[in-house]
């Protein structure tokens, strides 16, 4: 229909799922999604991830903007930002990491039947010379505006770790890849990773001194594969050789 269904919960172990409720009263910018009920349509609504303290749930809406849910669902805040990426929470429950573009976004909408497409760099629908105006802002909990992290502009795909530390992709020129870099919140840019090779996903691993990688693409589009970064000694090793947008799930 080109309608989305809302955010769903359904426990690991099985059972029916259920329908997240959204609150009747907004603060900040429109709605990602009208409060509708089980069977009335609703705005597409992608990438949630939960907070670390399991309080609140971030999503992204077909326009590129964050919500924030606080849980049972009480408040809704929301951000005007072009969200082009999954977001990212900080480890202390206090905020997000996006990365994206400056200012609101009209929704492009969904025809009938047109598929949905990943939320990620890569089908965003960013022009190649556009790519250089990506920058990774925050977003404090319960605000409705993001904050300049200090990073330089050009940036894309933030991740965090435990201990604060924030790792993303200083970007090639027209390019969906680049290098990687690793810095401390309000430390700016921080260094780049002698890694050797085009990055095109960065993300911690339970060891502090070891980095999980995706390796660019080239001009097909076809996997570079899977890579470990050893911090201290800057060696690689391809742990396989296809796969794309790697996860360390807690």
């Amino acid at each position: 229909t080109g309608n989305g269904l809302g955010l769903w919960v359904r426990d690991a172990g099985g059972g029916d799922a259920h329908r997240l409720a959204m609150p009747p009263e907004l603060t900040g910018s429109p709605p990602p999604s009208p409060t509708a009920s089980d069977g009335q349509a609703a705005s597409l609504l992608r990438a949630p991830r939960y907070s670390p303290d399991g309080h609140a749930l971030a999503f992204v809406d077909e326009a590129g903007r964050v919500g924030v849910l606080e849980l049972p669902g009480d408040r809704l805040t929301t951000a005007p930002f072009r969200t082009v990426d999954a977001p990212v929470w900080l480890s202390d429950s206090s905020g997000l990491m996006l990365g994206g573009l400056p200012g609101p976004s009209a929704s492009p909408g969904l025809r009938p039947g047109q598929a949905v497409l990943p939320l990620s760099l890569e089908d965003a629908n960013v022009p190649s010379a556009q790519l250089g105006q990506l920058v990774v802002v925050r977003l404090d909990r319960g605000a409705n505006a993001v904050v300049a992290s200090g990073l330089p502009v050009g940036v894309a795909r933030p991740a965090v770790d435990v201990d604060g530390r924030l790792a993303y992709l200083l970007l090639d020129s027209g390019r969906r890849a680049g290098a990687a870099w690793i810095t401390r919140q309000g430390d700016g840019a921080g260094r780049s990773l002698p890694i050797g090779m085009e990055v095109g996903a960065v993300r911690f691993t339970p060891d502090p001194d070891r980095l999980l990688l995706a390796a660019g693409r080239d001009d097909t589009n076809a996997a570079g594969g899977i890579w470990l970064f050893d911090v201290p000694s800057g060696s690689t090793r391809r742990i396989g050789d296809d796969g794309w947008m790697p996860r360390w799930i807690p």
